[in-house]
């Protein structure tokens, strides 16, 4: 997967966070944004890690 390519799914996935947020709401959305924002930067870490190397 390229750098590309990753900029495109963070961005929808972003967009998608943003709907969730707007309808849903409440401190629930809250934990699961901030998880999902540590899953992709340990992702981001990762892929530089491993592609880089």
């Amino acid at each position: 997967m390229d750098i590309l390519t990753l900029g495109i799914l963070v961005v929808l996935g972003l967009i998608a966070l943003f709907f969730v947020v707007k309808f849903v709401g409440g401190c629930l959305v809250r934990f699961l944004v901030i998880a999902l924002v540590l899953a992709a930067v340990a992702y981001l870490i990762y892929l530089l890690f491993f592609q880089g190397a």
